[in-house]
């Protein structure tokens, strides 16, 4: 029993002996982060991570010792509009917009191709603003006036046309003007014929306007495009003899004109008036391999040079021969063309 209990003894202050030295060791690590360097400290480290400080308290919310606001101050819901006023608002603008397009087409426009109403493109200036027209500018010319009398109202029409009735567009939508009884339009197109011949184009162009501080050229004419050559004549088509195209023998493998080919060359020469001559070498391709292909091409181009040659010491232009190669066939072929 003494043993046992004693046992026990010696384990509860071991115990106790432990947790002293837990605690004593917890308080030394606490008190030393108080004295460790910032660069070691794990709440510089927090800090800086986080940019935020744990040492300081974060402030309070703004506003948060105001008094709570008194619904009594906000504003009630503002009255709808009245239906039928923004109706009739709406009514009386388009009423308007109508009435002005109507009176708009009963004012005259003034023609813009009359000397008064555009003196610029006659050669004058225009009268500086508030100055009164000349006699000369205010007068219309013959077929402006012939026109004015001709279209000119009756005498007892009014000065100026009345303006449209105010009426509601829902109600009484304005109405075309009325067409006339006769075909006026027409005995007045026919009287301002008859009154004027319609004026002849210049020849010349107007002078450049004149305007202070500017020098304009004058405009010359270009001078009238040139005629055409007359194109040449057609060539009378070939006969059944011309045509033909003359076969010109080589040897075996020679690219030299045999001496007894240079007649009928000479004759073709001298039969070929204005034409061209269409000259063709032939290379005795055996088969088809590329390198026999090629060498027959080589040989085929120097038969056809030979006969060219041939031809421009006959008196043939160069510019008038025309010359093709091939790999397969024998010797040279020379015909006239159109």
């Amino acid at each position: 029993m003494r043993t046992s209990r004693g046992r026990q003894q010696n384990r509860e202050r071991r115990r106790r002996s432990a947790g002293g030295l837990c605690s004593a060791l917890a308080l030394s690590a606490l008190t030393g982060c108080s004295s460790l360097p910032s660069s070691v400290n794990p709440v510089n480290w927090w800090d800086s991570l986080t940019d935020h400080n744990l040492a300081t308290q974060r402030p309070p919310p703004p506003q948060a010792d105001a008094p709570y606001p008194n619904l009594a101050t906000v504003p009630g819901k503002p009255a709808a509009a009245d239906a039928k006023a923004h109706q009739a608002i709406v009514a009386g603008l388009v009423a308007d917009r109508a009435n002005a397009q109507y009176e708009a087409t009963q004012v005259p426009i003034a023609d813009p191709s009359l000397p008064q109403a555009s003196p610029e493109l006659f050669g004058g200036s225009a009268p500086p603003p508030g100055a009164a027209p000349s006699a000369a500018a205010t007068a219309p010319p013959a077929a402006a006036a012939s026109l004015a009398a001709a279209t000119a109202p009756p005498a007892n029409a009014p000065a100026k046309p009345a303006p449209a009735p105010r009426k509601s567009v829902a109600e009484a939508p304005l109405a075309p003007p009325a067409a006339p009884a006769n075909n006026a339009s027409g005995d007045t197109a026919k009287q301002v014929a008859d009154a004027a011949p319609p004026p002849t184009m210049p020849t010349t162009p107007p002078p450049p306007p004149k305007i202070p501080g500017t020098d304009i050229p004058q405009t010359t004419p270009a001078a009238p495009p040139k005629k055409p050559p007359p194109p040449p004549a057609s060539k009378p088509p070939l006969s059944a003899d011309e045509a033909k195209p003359l076969t010109i023998g080589f040897p075996i493998g020679s690219a030299v004109v045999p001496p007894a080919e240079m007649d009928t060359i000479k004759a073709l020469a001298a039969r070929r008036g204005n034409r061209s001559i269409a000259v063709v070498g032939y290379g005795d391709a055996t088969d088809a391999t590329p390198e026999t292909q090629t060498e027959a091409v080589t040989l085929a181009l120097a038969r056809a040079r030979a006969v060219i040659a041939a031809l421009t010491a006959a008196g043939v232009p160069a510019d008038a021969i025309a010359m093709d190669a091939e790999a397969n066939g024998h010797g040279a072929l020379a015909r006239l063309v159109e």
